[in-house]
């Protein structure tokens, strides 16, 4: 799992849920964690946000916000 507190505003992260994937940017940061908005960037540079993950501070997603056949989303990995 990945420490959060040294996640800003904007910056994106890669997600993972067992074998699948995910990645997004990170919306709000607070004591308790971080929320996560998913999406898509359009070639116009608009984001097309598709839902808002929340995640404590570990980076383990809520249970209800994941994958079906693996579980809750976790951060694995951001870029500085």
């Amino acid at each position: 799992m990945m420490d959060t507190k040294t996640l800003v505003v904007g910056q994106y992260v890669h997600l993972r849920s067992g074998c699948y994937g995910d990645s997004g940017r990170v919306v709000r940061v607070t004591p308790d964690g971080v929320d996560v908005q998913t999406g898509v960037m359009q070639n116009d540079g608009t984001w097309n946000a598709h839902e808002l993950l929340h995640f404590d501070n570990n980076g383990k997603g809520c249970n209800d916000e994941g994958t079906y056949e693996c579980g809750p989303w976790e951060i694995v990995e951001f870029d500085g």
